[in-house]
């Protein structure tokens, strides 16, 4: 018998104007990437806990080339992504966890008010594949909302995506339960809220793309 929990996170209702702005940013640097044929690495935001700027689903995309956009912190995480994220994922997907409490490994000398624990899905994205990024794409070229879960623990990287018309794709580990996912992923995409779950030992963050 698998346990598992789920708690809503977000509505995503009051930042509306300033994600939208955003994911044509990182959108527009992607379809350029992908049209130079290159990888990049995509950060997005898993988990927090205490204060942090961003909520669970900020998103932070790297090319090879130096360029990024998005945003995951106020400016206390996005210059460490910039050095370490092509030699953290190297080896595949990894969550990266920063505590920037004033006794944490990034300590308040920053001033730029993250105070808390923030978990960070860090994982490369290239062209042809379908990752959340393409997913988003259609998103916003059709306005239908679509789920997607990313495992955190024990395989980080692996996915599962629902579409508003009830279309199914992804790779979870068949160690998971998919129809309980499933279920979960279909009542965040009903009620347009992010959550996470607890299924066993496996963790996953469910996010709507609205």
């Amino acid at each position: 018998n698998q346990s598992y929990s789920a708690a809503p996170q977000l509505s995503w209702k009051q930042e509306d104007r300033f994600e939208m702005r955003e994911l044509r940013q990182i959108l527009q640097l992607w379809d350029k990437t992908s049209q130079a044929a290159e990888e990049a690495v995509l950060a997005t935001v898993v988990k927090t806990s205490g204060s942090s700027y961003r909520n669970p689903g900020a998103r932070l995309l790297l090319t090879q080339q130096g360029q990024r956009a998005g945003s995951i912190s106020g400016g206390c995480l996005e210059e460490d992504l910039v050095k370490k994220a092509w030699w953290l994922t190297e080896n595949g997907p990894v969550v990266r966890r920063y505590d920037t409490t004033p006794d944490g490994e990034i300590g308040s000398g920053f001033g730029l008010g993250c105070n808390g624990i923030i978990h960070v899905l860090l994982q490369r994205v290239r062209p042809g594949e379908t990752n959340v990024l393409h997913q988003l794409a259609q998103v916003s070229a059709t306005r239908a909302p679509a789920a997607w879960a990313h495992v955190l623990e024990p395989s980080p990287g692996q996915s599962l995506c629902v579409t508003a018309n009830g279309d199914t794709r992804g790779d979870l580990s068949s160690s998971l339960p998919r129809e309980i996912v499933r279920e979960q992923m279909e009542l965040a995409l009903s009620a347009l809220e992010s959550r996470h779950l607890q299924i066993g030992s496996a963790e996953l963050f469910v996010e709507t793309l609205h």
